[in-house]
């Protein structure tokens, strides 16, 4: 869909929401800004951004707002993220200080290992490296509930002793 123009004409209201939502605003807010109920803006809001007229209109924005590159460079520093930290510096043996055991405060540039951490799996994600998995933990007597209901039949809630 990369830099594709939206089929359709695109309504006030679905314009109103994508510029909502290029603000910031969630879909609950964005949807009530284009005029939606407030009852049910969020899912009216999420049903627009799914029709494809939307979605390549707010991909189209998107492009222009933060190009790849950008994006891109973004990640790049990043993954080289630095922070400052106070450290105390202490010379054993006295050199360029009052005493022999004398300490000083200094600041020094360390890596912000948790920051690194979080944009590289950002771009794992993005380049499809890294799938999120979910796991469900539930005991063999809830699955086999839920997959006799699922499959018309009633289960017994609970198993007799």
């Amino acid at each position: 869909m990369k830099g594709s123009k939206p089929a359709k004409k695109l309504t006030l209201k679905q314009r109103k929401l994508i510029k909502a939502r290029a603000e910031g605003k969630t879909l609950q807010q964005a949807g009530e800004i284009a005029g939606y109920s407030p009852k049910s803006a969020e899912v009216q809001a999420c049903m627009e951004m799914k029709k494809p007229e939307v979605s390549a209109a707010w991909e189209q924005l998107l492009d222009r707002i933060c190009p790849d590159d950008l994006l891109a460079n973004t990640y790049l520093d990043c993954i080289k993220a630095t922070k400052v930290i106070s450290a105390n510096v202490i010379a054993p043996n006295g050199e360029g200080m009052a005493d022999a055991h004398s300490m000083t405060k200094d600041f020094i540039d360390v890596p912000d290992f948790p920051t690194r951490l979080k944009a590289s799996d950002s771009v794992a994600k993005l380049k499809g490296y890294l799938i999120e998995r979910v796991q469900h933990d539930a005991s063999e007597a809830v699955m086999a509930a839920v997959a006799q209901r699922m499959s018309g039949g009633e289960a017994n809630p609970r198993p007799e002793n």
